[in-house]
Parts: C-alpha cells; sequence; structure tokens
C-alpha cells in the first residue's frame, strides 16, 4: 500500500469494518454505553474529573437516545476511533466530551 492510499480502503471498510460496526451496534453498545457510565463513576471517585463533570457526562448518557446510536450507518460515524465519541458527545450536547477529555490528561 503507498503511503497516499487512504486508509481504509473501500473493499476493506466495506468488508470487515462495515460488519464490525455493525455487530457491535446490535451487540455491544448497550454494554459500550454502561462502561461510559463505570468510567465516568471512577474517574469521579478518583479526583480525575470533578463531580460536576461526572454529573454532566451521566446526564449526557441519560440523554442519549440509545436507538438512534443503534440505526445509524457505518459512513456517518466515519472511520476513526474517536468518532464514536465525537457522535455520542454531538448527540448528547457536547456533555460526553468529557470521557475523552479526562483521557488525554
Amino acid at each position: 500500500m503507498s503511503q497516499d492510499a487512504a486508509f481504509p480502503a473501500a473493499t476493506y471498510a466495506e468488508t470487515v469494518l462495515a460488519i464490525n460496526f455493525a455487530d457491535t451496534q446490535r451487540y455491544f453498545l448497550d454494554a459500550l454505553l454502561d462502561i461510559h457510565y463505570a468510567h465516568t463513576l471512577m474517574l469521579a471517585r478518583q479526583g480525575i474529573i470533578s463531580h460536576d463533570v461526572a454529573r454532566r457526562c451521566l446526564e449526557g448518557l441519560d440523554a442519549l437516545d440509545r436507538a438512534e446510536p443503534s440505526s445509524a450507518r457505518f459512513e456517518e460515524v466515519t472511520r476513526d476511533l474517536n468518532a464514536g465519541s465525537r457522535y455520542l458527545s454531538n448527540r448528547s450536547g457536547g456533555s460526553m466530551m468529557c470521557m475523552s477529555q479526562s483521557t488525554n490528561r
């Protein structure tokens, strides 16, 4: 693969990544969101984020329409790991950004 070629290649995106994305939506979305709840609580209890930030994160999680992420198309979310966080943050009015920001300390 040349350095100019975009990753992922269209065939790989269609035959591997899109399928994995759909499986994650179908089988793991609730568990992944539960991990966000647990992670938020842990960060607050360890003093890594304030209780106010934790409260806003939890409110953002509570406000999510879980049907919306489960119906998102792979192309809409894009293909990088941070895209999921940005997608959720956009859907929760920005209150989910604390999840990704807390890991950048």
